[in-house]
């Protein structure tokens, strides 16, 4: 079963079910892995798609494609896209 967070109830990256896509609405970590992400394009108002779940996730921003620990993806606040403010 996968959560399907709605804009009342913003799930983490961990959390969005492998082919969707979801709209970065907080990074909830140090400002150093808010730099390390926001240097991989992962940041407020941006579209991630994954790819595969597991430890790491693997996600699609823009052309790229970035693997991401569970640990910091669970500290990425999302909206399902089309959800966002």
């Amino acid at each position: 079963m996968s959560i399907k967070p709605s804009i009342d109830t913003p799930s983490t990256l961990d959390q969005v079910a492998v082919g969707a896509t979801a709209i970065v609405i907080q990074v909830l970590e140090s400002s150093e892995v808010r730099e390390h992400l926001a240097a991989r394009g992962i940041g407020p108002g941006v579209p991630v798609r994954v790819l595969k779940n597991g430890d790491p996730l693997l996600v699609a921003v823009d052309q790229s494609r970035w693997a991401i620990g569970r640990h910091h993806a669970r500290s990425v606040a999302v909206v399902p896209a089309g959800d966002e403010p």
